[in-house]
């Protein structure tokens, strides 16, 4: 079995989906299952790549150009599709390339299997654009061999296009064999640094705190001078495997003020590092959070959310580590060796 794999960006640029589809490629290896990547030549952190070869997998990278910002086109993947050496194309992402790859599919016919990642509905972008882009899916995504979600909140939005819908919450490739010691009172987040992160809204709570936050991730979309206002934000930009596993390892608590998550692959990472999360109560993180394991708190409502997290962190060290093996425990079964025989499923269940 051959499978290619389209998505954004990939490596070397490290995080988000383009993380899960290098995992996801190298885990499949393991099992036998031949895979290849293709995606854009401007990755998410602007930087311009070439196709080659990284860590033994052959990437392919597309030029583009945006009909709007949330709808990259690249013209160089419908040649893709068209490859006589594969026996599923796997989009992990909406737009461009799942509408391309499932309108051609009477064509190329190949099965095609499309992760969802949130798509546009985690974005802010005008109602209106959301509407347009829900009715054309709605047509293309009837094509589809398998629609994979990403979370619960992915599941409930996507099953109302395709009843050939299964939820795989994302996996984890970090690992911690042991709970690591923490440096009292550190606070991180990591993640790209969009607006529905709220970076911002999070200086303003960690300011009234009158603690530092570590932000780990490029920003995209908001003004940094307007972040650099927040004397609590200590903006780090991009950070590569050693500095976020060190991030991770020291960090007492991992804290996120995100109005949406399409899954909330940080907090899942930050729990394996067993931080302490003190995060926004979206849907998301509601699905992947219990109380076992932290805390929610509406940034929103800046003085009481400050009022909370000083009283959070004036906690017992008993309590503290109770919450941390908590973390620990829940973390592991999101790890690749204990999620990849649910790729291996769908792959096997649409080739029949």
């Amino acid at each position: 079995m051959k499978v290619l794999h389209f998505c954004h960006s990939f490596w070397p640029y490290y995080g988000g989906t383009g993380e899960i589809v290098g995992n996801l490629v190298l885990s499949l290896r393991k099992k036998g299952i031949e895979g290849e990547v293709v995606c854009f030549r401007k990755s998410i952190d602007g930087k311009v790549y070439e196709s080659g070869k990284i860590k033994g997998i052959k990437v392919k990278r597309l030029n583009l150009f945006n009909l709007h910002k949330v709808y990259p086109i690249a013209p160089g993947a419908v040649k893709e599709f068209f490859r006589k050496d594969i026996d599923i194309i796997h989009i992990h992402t909406t737009g461009f390339l799942a509408d391309a790859a499932l309108l051609l599919k009477p064509f190329h016919r190949k099965k095609v299997v499309v992760s969802t990642h949130g798509g546009i509905f985690h974005t802010k972008e005008p109602i209106i654009l959301k509407k347009i882009y829900w009715t054309f899916s709605s047509l293309t995504f009837k094509f589809c061999d398998k629609v994979v979600a990403v979370s619960k909140n992915d599941f409930d939005i996507f099953k109302k296009k395709t009843n050939k819908i299964v939820t795989i919450e994302n996996p984890i490739s970090l690992e911690f064999k042991k709970i690591p010691k923490k440096k009292k009172n550190t606070f991180m987040c990591m993640g790209r640094i969009s607006r529905n992160k709220r970076v911002p809204l999070l200086g303003e709570v960690f300011d009234l705190v009158g603690k530092k936050v570590f932000v780990a991730g490029n920003a995209e979309g908001e003004n940094k001078k307007e972040l650099e206002k927040h004397k609590s934000l200590d903006l780090l930009g991009f950070v590569g495997n050693p500095k976020r596993m060190s991030l991770y390892k020291n960090s007492e608590y991992y804290v996120s003020a995100a109005s949406f998550e399409g899954f909330g692959l940080g907090l899942v990472e930050a729990m394996m590092a067993s931080c302490i999360p003190i995060v926004q109560p979206n849907n998301a993180f509601k699905t992947l959070l219990t109380k076992k394991e932290g805390f929610f708190v509406d940034y929103s409502k800046t003085k009481k959310a400050a009022d909370e997290i000083k009283k959070i962190i004036s906690m017992s060290e008993k309590k503290k580590n109770e919450l941390r093996k908590e973390c620990f425990n829940k973390a592991k079964t999101f790890l690749w060796k204990n999620k990849v025989n649910d790729f291996i499923k769908v792959y096997d269940e649409v080739l029949k």
